[in-house]
């Protein structure tokens, strides 16, 4: 189960909504808030 984080945006709680895209650096994951939909975190996925 994902954990409720504050978001920096909105101030709200919320458990982000997790996706997956190819970016310039590789395969990323991001993690957006699903109040205001502006980006809380985003990484790189990890190798194969």
């Amino acid at each position: 189960m994902e954990r409720e984080v504050k978001c920096p945006w909105c101030g709200e709680l919320v458990i982000p909504i997790d996706s997956d895209y190819s970016g310039q650096y590789g395969e990323m994951r991001e993690k957006r808030c699903p109040k205001c939909g502006k980006l809380v975190s985003v990484c790189l996925k990890e190798g194969k």
